[in-house]
Parts: C-alpha cells; structure tokens; sequence
C-alpha cells in the first residue's frame, strides 16, 4: 500500500505515500528507523508498532466489522432461500388448489361406482361419497426374504 491505511491498495490509493514502520512521509525500504522497535508508529491508530501489525486495534475493529458483514450477508443469503422456498411451496399449493377446483363434479363420473350418503340436516356438507366398496380386497400372503422359507 501507498498510505498504509487499512483497505487500500497501492493500484487504487491516491494518499501520499506513507512510511509502515514510523507513518513518516517517505517510503518504508528508505525507512533508518525500520529496525528500531521503540520509534515504531502506526499510521492507522497511534500505537507502538508497524502500520501492518496484527495486533493494531484498527485493524482487529476492521476484521472484526468485516466478519460481521459476511455473516450478515450469510444469514440475508438463508433468509432469501427460504423466502424462495416459501414462494415455491405456496404456489405449488395454489396450483393444487387451483387442479381441485377445476375437478370435474360427481355428476360427471361413473354413477354405478359413486355412492351418495343422503344430506344430514345439522352439516354443511352436500353429499358425502365413501371410497369404493365395490372391489373385495385380497390379503396375499407375505413375502419371505430371499433364500428363505417359512413353509
């Protein structure tokens, strides 16, 4: 970087050029205080130590915004899929919905498989139609696992 500033790249930094090791204004390879830790300054917050320390607390409060925007972009991530699986879902259920309108009535079935329960008094409902009875069931006998017999 050009000005040592937390974020900058030295393509797109425009700032004067500014020492990593003291912050003064002349580039950090021409640096004579480079070596000496106690004229140590950093350009970002003041303290003791070079501007590209990990220990600069403007640096850990940048990581620190940083990894809370990423995990806030996850969780606007989770929150999108969901909202899209929400949408899927509800019009998958009012196409149903929509399939079960268009059905046709009881009129327009077979009447000799369709039988109709008389209205009682006390419902809403207008007819009520049990499932078919008119084929008998057939138990068959269980099926053994392979290689065995049970006989």
């Amino acid at each position: 970087s050009n000005c040592w500033r937390l974020g900058h790249v030295t393509r797109s930094c425009h700032y004067p050029q500014r020492c990593k090791f003291c912050a003064g204004p002349h580039a950090s390879q021409n640096c004579i205080d480079s070596k000496d830790l106690a004229k140590r300054q950093c350009g970002n917050c003041g303290a003791q130590h070079s501007a590209s320390s990990s220990n600069c607390v403007n640096y850990k409060n940048e990581r620190y915004r940083k990894i809370a925007k990423e995990i806030d972009l996850v969780k606007l991530r989770q929150k999108i899929v969901t909202r899209n699986r929400e949408t899927t879902l509800y019009k998958a259920l009012a196409n149903a919905a929509r399939k079960l309108q268009n059905k046709p009535t009881n009129k327009a079935r077979n009447p000799s498989t369709t039988r109709t329960v008389p209205i009682v008094k006390h419902t809403n409902m207008k007819q009520i139609t049990p499932k078919r009875f008119d084929k008998p069931r057939i138990r068959q006998k269980p099926k053994s696992p392979r290689g065995q017999n049970h006989e």
